[in-house]
């Protein structure tokens, strides 16, 4: 027998039912089950096949009922697997057992023990992803095996190499053995084995996304967690930047919210809204400059009232010239209309001099580097206006230079 099985232990009274819907299950989930009452064959060399059973299988699945708990046979079948460090999944299918009343306690100590009574589909969807994942690391090449080992090593050194082994490795199984460690109860391992697998699979495998919370929540390896979520680039690890930007530390905020802004989906267009409207600790025009990147038509009214703040207290004079250029680059009625209204707000509080000069120079100059047709046409419609009577000569000559070049 040289192939991996799943053998199934329970007692005749009260159990074989449960056995053969056990036994179908696993055939159903692609895996081979062993039972005594289908495998058995006629002979004096049936305790031999028992005994070969267990020494073979993957998984020693113990049907737990009130007669498998007084039953030598079951004893002996179950203390057979603990010597040869089977993996032990016990199923408590009846209610008349109390796990810790009949259940002995070295099962309780070293395994999960839950009720398995009237399971559901989940239930039994569980329970096979369970021994699937227990029948791939049965093809676990040795040298995959020790490197996991190493992986959860005390020595940052050690861990360094193996998880390098385990990303340049190209056999299957390296992408089931981190995930296994992203699963580890030290943090350290858990990080390191996301930022791993998350190399390995191009940030394509979503069990990294708690491991790279926990590296920007411990700030470890967190530009290696950030310059991941970026790879991601979905909403996913879009949530996770916002709840890192709100629950870490200050100085690392604007690094979360950089990271958010250099997305290139749609889907973060609703979180990049959050945090340029709800900032912590000062706004971050990163947000701003990649939501208009995006061509966003709810963020305009945000963005009137942003170059047309006095005392912005962010980068001056610079951000706002780069943010009068983001909204020349939309080429809409609706952004050429903000245009229009923040002329119209220079033209009646001018003069020389003041704010609303430079900001009134700031965006002519700004259109006349890169026109667009939705501009020109708003400059038109606002030439015999008398709002912007300050200004007229200065939009004549304007449109007349800026014209030809839409042709």
């Amino acid at each position: 027998m040289n192939f991996p099985i799943i053998f199934i232990s329970y007692a005749r009274a009260d159990g074989l039912d449960f056995a053969h819907l056990l036994y179908d299950q696993i055939l159903g989930f692609g895996l081979l089950p062993w039972f005594d009452k289908h495998d058995l064959q006629g002979g004096n060399t049936w305790q031999a096949d028992i005994d070969m059973a267990i020494e073979n299988c993957i998984a020693f699945v113990l049907v737990v009922t009130p007669q498998a708990c007084k039953s030598e046979w079951v004893a002996k079948e179950y203390r057979l697997a603990m010597g040869l460090k089977k993996t032990i999944i016990p199923l408590v299918i009846d209610s008349q057992i109390e796990i810790g009343r009949d259940i002995s306690p070295d099962i309780l100590d070293k395994y999960q023990v839950e009720p398995f009574l009237n399971p559901t589909n989940d239930d039994w969807a569980r329970f096979g992803r369970q021994l699937q994942a227990l029948r791939k690391r049965h093809d676990i090449p040795v040298d995959i095996l020790q490197a996991q080992q190493q992986a959860t090593s005390t020595n940052p050194s050690e861990r360094k190499q193996a998880f390098t082994y385990l990303i340049d490795s190209t056999h299957e199984s390296c992408e089931l053995v981190l995930e296994q460690l992203c699963e580890h109860h030290a943090p350290s391992v858990v990080i390191e084995a996301s930022i791993a697998l998350a190399k390995k699979t191009n940030s394509r495998n979503m069990a990294v996304l708690p491991g790279l919370k926990q590296a920007l929540d411990h700030n470890l390896h967190e530009r290696d967690a950030r310059n991941l979520l970026e790879l991601m680039n979905n909403e996913e690890a879009a949530k996770l930047l916002v709840e890192a930007y709100r629950t870490g530390q200050d100085h690392r905020r604007k690094d979360n919210a950089d990271s958010l802004a250099r997305f290139t989906n749609l889907d973060v267009i609703p979180y990049l809204r959050d945090l340029w409207r709800n900032p912590v600790n000062g706004r971050y025009l990163s947000g701003l400059h990649s939501l208009m990147r995006f061509r966003d038509m709810d963020i305009l009214p945000d963005v009137q009232d942003f170059i047309l703040e006095q005392n912005t207290h962010i980068d001056g004079r610079e951000q706002r010239g780069r943010v009068i250029s983001l909204l020349r680059d939309y080429e809409t009625s609706e952004a050429a209309q903000i245009f229009g209204e923040i002329l119209r707000i220079c033209s009646k509080k001018y003069s020389t001099g003041s704010f609303y000069d430079y900001l009134l120079r700031e965006i002519l100059h700004t259109i006349e580097l890169k026109p667009n047709k939705a501009i020109v046409d708003m400059l038109e419609k606002i030439m015999q206006d008398e709002d912007y009577r300050v200004m007229q000569n200065i939009v004549i000559q304007l449109i007349q230079h800026i014209k030809p070049k839409l042709v």
